[in-house]
């Protein structure tokens, strides 16, 4: 045997508890309102093309089809940025009802969601913000 082989073990395995903490990702925690980013921004695509049936099927109450509308036409270019990259960041679940914060890296403002039902396919109950004045 060289000399050479102990070190060479050493760097495959050093290599393969590298890729296998990589894929393993023993300490990263997924946030429970990721779920709810991409009803929010559907919810938002829907208010953008003003189509007021989807906003219907989406929604848990004529308030946040008629704030949703009502947005779409103020601000259509700012919701079109929202529609985009909203992210869920943060909230407050009670029962099957969670007030969910939204934002955009290109915003300094949040938007608050109520959603009812499961996340992955929750009606929007209401919905607010101050990037959108009433």
């Amino acid at each position: 045997m060289n000399g050479r082989m102990p070190i060479v073990l050493t760097a495959i395995a050093a290599a393969i508890m590298a890729v296998a903490i990589l894929v393993i990702q023993p300490y990263s925690v997924r946030s429970p309102w990721t779920a709810y980013s991409g009803v929010a921004r559907r919810y938002l695509r829907t208010a953008l093309e003003r189509d007021s049936l989807g906003l219907v099927h989406q929604s848990a109450g004529a308030g946040s089809v008629t704030w949703a509308l009502a947005v779409a036409r103020r601000h259509s270019d700012s919701l079109a940025v929202w529609s985009r990259s909203a992210e869920a960041w943060g909230g407050i679940r009670h029962a099957d009802t969670a007030e969910v914060f939204v934002a955009t890296p290109q915003s300094t403002c949040s938007l608050v969601f109520r959603f009812v039902g499961p996340a992955r396919h929750a009606l929007v109950e209401k919905a607010s913000g101050t990037c959108f004045p009433p």
